[in-house]
């Protein structure tokens, strides 16, 4: 689907042969991200004459019958009623599908209280609480020309793990994640790119603590931390020392001099 009919370009992932693990590319080779096969699936359907309302918050939703054992046998087969937080309502003719995270799914079932309306049952009910959350941290540092100290290492594939702290940020990190560009792919100095220094998950939310500090904003997915005030200087460069640190000292060999 992604190569024939989204049209899509990939590249493998790491070094493995055969290939099992792929990333998406653009034209120029650059990754596309993981977003991208979605956006392209999206306007495709758009294309085809779906209608797409961003930014509409679903509150509940409803059958419109009133039969609950039609409503039982028959989940798809009468018009869902949608309510949204902006106060449009629409109905769905045809089968309604939520493609939400467990959390959302769930504050959206209880609101519509399913149970009531004979729709809810015990093994729909195990089934919504058959996922568990895992709490997930990336942290991407990017490092300008002459810097990408791991391509100097002759580290472009692979993990590397180094326990952290309340006070020191710890490193799960894989040499190929990232996306470096080389203007001479013979000249290590001509880099520049991200490495990802940190993919941690638990259940727990323990490994995420570190990080949670430095959150903008805890809405929001994504933070940008740069030097440009103190504390982002004092985040990036304590992230660097703990590279450094890991390099040097605790990796097998340590081929890290610092320089």
């Amino acid at each position: 689907m992604v190569t024939d009919y989204l049209g899509l370009g990939v590249e493998c992932y790491d070094d493995s042969d055969p290939c099992i693990v792929y990333n998406l590319v653009d034209d120029t080779g650059n990754k596309n991200g993981f977003a991208t096969f979605s956006e392209v699936m999206l306007k495709k359907m758009i294309d085809g004459g779906a209608c797409w309302y961003p930014n509409h918050e679903l509150i509940k939703f409803e059958k419109d019958s009133k039969d609950k054992a039609v409503q039982r046998s028959f989940i798809n087969s009468t018009p869902t009623k949608l309510y949204f937080s902006n106060g449009v309502e629409s109905s769905a003719t045809l089968a309604t599908i939520l493609n939400l995270p467990q959390r959302p799914l769930m504050k959206i079932v209880r609101n519509s209280n399913l149970d009531e309306a004979g729709i809810l049952d015990q093994p729909k009910l195990e089934a919504l609480h058959s996922v568990q959350t895992v709490l997930s941290t990336k942290l991407y540092l990017y490092y300008p020309r002459g810097h990408v100290f791991w391509y100097k290492l002759g580290l472009k594939s692979g993990t590397f793990e180094f326990a952290g702290d309340a006070q020191n940020m710890l490193l799960e990190g894989r040499y190929h994640d990232g996306h470096v560009k080389c203007d001479d792919i013979n000249d290590v100095n001509t880099c520049h790119g991200f490495l990802l220094a940190v993919y941690a998950s638990d259940f727990s939310g323990n490994k995420a603590q570190y990080f949670r500090r430095f959150q903008r904003d805890r809405p929001e997915p994504v933070t940008f931390i740069s030097n440009s005030d103190f504390e982002g200087s004092q985040f990036l460069i304590h992230a660097h020392k703990r590279l450094e640190q890991y390099h040097m000292y605790e990796k097998e060999d340590a081929p890290y001099t610092g320089e």
